[in-house]
């Protein structure tokens, strides 16, 4: 099992506000102080697998109810007035052993490099 989490969850405190073109951007909006920074953090179960990079995470985050959405930012695209979300910075730490470590009963997405 482990902790991921997050203290810089992104999120705009009002409306992208801006008149020059480089105050439209996350970094003008972090200049204005029109960004806040929050903490999030969500559990999980640990699948290492060689088909993701080193120092590199993947979690679904495709249903708005998904828990890890809790660690995207909530930032507004300043011409589309979509959220920009699927990506995100989270730290991860162990907190225990998966109940699936050691079954191949249930939780498996074969094949598992690692037993």
């Amino acid at each position: 099992m482990v902790l991921v989490y997050s203290d810089r969850v992104p999120s705009l405190k009002e409306t992208v506000l801006g008149v020059e073109g480089s105050d439209y951007s996350f970094a003008g909006q972090m200049k204005k102080g029109n960004v806040e920074l929050s903490r999030a953090a969500v559990t999980g179960v640990a699948m290492v697998t060689r088909h993701i990079k080193k120092g590199v995470m993947y979690m679904d985050f495709l249903h708005p109810a998904q828990p890890a959405n809790a660690l995207e930012g909530r930032i507004v695209d300043w011409i589309s007035g979509n959220y920009n979300f699927k990506m995100g910075v989270a730290k991860v730490k162990k907190i225990g052993e998966s109940p699936y470590k050691r079954s191949f009963r249930s939780m498996s997405f074969a094949p598992r490099d690692i037993v």
